[in-house]
């Protein structure tokens, strides 16, 4: 996982303003790190969806699985890695939000 795809991750998991962009940035190593943790299957699902912007049916067809066993499985990555946030101190007092 590369730095612009954490960033990429980070600001759509936890939308902040402008002006916290050095925050933003330390929670995107947070999370390049914990999405670098998850089993590859986890990873490769969440970066198709959230990073290449594939839709369930598209990373359904390139990992040749069904749609709804793609939909299954970035539900299952998505509860891992929101586990693993909550495990590093993230939380809704600890995430930036848009007003």
């Amino acid at each position: 996982l590369n730095d612009a795809s954490s960033q990429l991750i980070a600001r759509n998991l936890l939308q902040g303003r402008p002006s916290q962009i050095l925050a933003r940035k330390e929670q995107a190593e947070q999370i390049r790190r914990i999405i670098d943790s998850l089993p590859v299957n986890d990873r490769e699902v969440i970066l198709l969806r959230y990073v290449e912007e594939l839709t369930n049916a598209e990373v359904a067809e390139l990992l040749g699985i069904e749609a709804a066993t793609a939909r299954k499985r970035r539900g299952r990555a998505l509860k891992r890695l929101f586990e693993l946030m909550v495990e590093q101190g993230f939380s809704k007092s600890t995430e930036t939000h848009s007003p």
